[in-house]
Parts: structure tokens; C-alpha cells; sequence
């Protein structure tokens, strides 16, 4: 990462250069697997909030909102190694992130309890193969992002 004292081959960037290298494949087989989870099930509830009354703009009140559900997992791995040993290698990774959540609303002039469900699966993978010998080396690549299955919220409305 450069912050300052950029040379000219950066094309006059003025906030910073970062240069990244991806993982390669070698000679031999190892990968990785893990498991993220943010949601409710370890986060804390909303804190009472104070709240000034709009009809008189003089009494005020303590609310305390209900805590509503917001569960993200992120399920992924990755694995390198040798196609032909000395020469070839592959890496490969995937990371799907997998999002539900509900939002409790008040509809029909805040008379009508209701809730929006929404569920967002966003996939990010990404491959690369590398040829190597004593005089060349080249590596193809690929990346692959999209948010799978945007279905509008559905609406639920309790009685």
C-alpha cells in the first residue's frame, strides 16, 4: 500500500495505490473451510430510546422497540494444489453469504401490525489456474459475484 510519494505509473492516483496479489495453487493439496455468523442469536437488543411526544411537543416517554430478526451466515472454503506437479497449479474459492431478516412495520395509519420478510443469498467465487516453468508463467482467472434470488419482500399482516 503507498499513501504518498506515488510514481508516475499509477496514473496520477491521489488517495493511495494498493497492489494485491492472489493466492495460488502449489505443489501441494491445502484448502480451508470456515463458518461466519452475525445475528441475533449474539447480538444485544435496541436500548430503550427517549422519545418527545409530537402532539403536545412538551411530554416525553421511554419506548422500547421489539428486536427484530437479522441472522447472516457466511458458509465458504478454499482449496489449492498441482495439476501437473512443478508446472500447473488451480486455487479455488467460495463464499456464499446467506442473509434473513424481518422488519415489523405498522400499516393503515400505524393500526395494522405487519412485517416484511426478506432473504438475500450473495455469492462470491473466484478461480485461477497458473502455468509455470523456468522462462514463462502465466495465470488465467475468474471471478464470479451476484445476489441470487432477489424475490420482492413478502408482506405479512397480522389481524
Amino acid at each position: 500500500m503507498k499513501t504518498g510519494g506515488i510514481d508516475a505509473e499509477y496514473g496520477g492516483a491521489l488517495g493511495g495505490v494498493i497492489s494485491a496479489v492472489t493466492k495460488s495453487g502449489g505443489n501441494m493439496f491445502r484448502g480451508e473451510a470456515h463458518y461466519y455468523y452475525e445475528g441475533n442469536a449474539i447480538s444485544a437488543g435496541p436500548v430503550k430510546r427517549l422519545v418527545l411526544n409530537p402532539s403536545d411537543d412538551t411530554t416525553v416517554g421511554y419506548f422500547q422497540d421489539s428486536k427484530q430478526e437479522d441472522n447472516r451466515s457466511e458458509i465458504g472454503g478454499s482449496l489449492g494444489g498441482p495439476i501437473v506437479r512443478d508446472r500447473l497449479f488451480f486455487f479455488g474459492s467460495v463464499s456464499p453469504r446467506l442473509v434473513r431478516r424481518t422488519n415489523d412495520y405498522l400499516f393503515s395509519e400505524g393500526k395494522v401490525p405487519g412485517s416484511f420478510d426478506r432473504s438475500d443469498d450473495i455469492w462470491q467465487a473466484f478461480g485461477k489456474v497458473t502455468y509455470s516453468n523456468s522462462r514463462v508463467a502465466a495465470n488465467g482467472r475468474v471471478l464470479y459475484a451476484d445476489l441470487v434470488g432477489r424475490p420482492a419482500p413478502r408482506v405479512r399482516r397480522s389481524r
